[in-house]
């Protein structure tokens, strides 16, 4: 569900769609509550997003984050990085990776260090992964061959175990 409105009709969709769970619309309108009563300003943003931020067991936690989010919707602005949100009318703008970093900086009192999606750079073990899995099947052989330059970089990744005395 992505706005207040979409989650205010979950009755409706609960007996005219199928497949949705009891725990799933009860989340929804725990989180439809949330907003109506703690947050109207999260009116735009999404139920797990919401969610994440209802769930905050510290209530002191909770509301520095409610404060903290409140203050990124109206300046339009992504506390992370300082950079103006891109969707438009900052619908959908808390997610929760945003929320979990808020948590750590509410209790901490310490920002964290914010590192974007997709910018960490791969380790050896999950590059050589991705190689392996790259491997095409030979189907005359029936099975998947590596390549002499790949078995080395295994072999090397690989520490040899201590021997044990006994």
């Amino acid at each position: 569900m992505r706005t207040q409105g979409c989650r205010d009709q979950i009755d409706w969709v609960q007996t005219h769609c199928h497949g949705l769970s009891k725990k799933a619309i009860s989340e929804v309108k725990n989180a439809s509550k949330f907003v109506r009563e703690r947050a109207p300003y999260l009116e735009l943003q999404t139920t797990r997003s919401v969610n994440a931020i209802r769930t905050i067991k510290d209530p002191i936690i909770q509301g520095k984050v409610l404060e903290m989010v409140k203050e990124a919707l109206k300046e339009g602005v992504d506390p992370r990085t300082g950079e103006r949100f891109r969707c438009k009318n900052n619908m959908g703008a808390i997610t929760t990776p945003l929320i979990k970093w808020m948590v750590e900086y509410a209790t901490t009192g310490v920002k964290p260090e914010y590192i974007p999606r997709g910018s960490q750079p791969k380790s050896d073990v999950t590059a050589i992964v991705d190689e392996i899995i790259a491997c095409k099947l030979d189907r005359r052989l029936g099975g998947y061959l590596i390549s002499e330059d790949l078995m080395n970089k295994l072999r090397s990744t690989r520490e040899p175990c201590p021997q044990t005395s006994q």
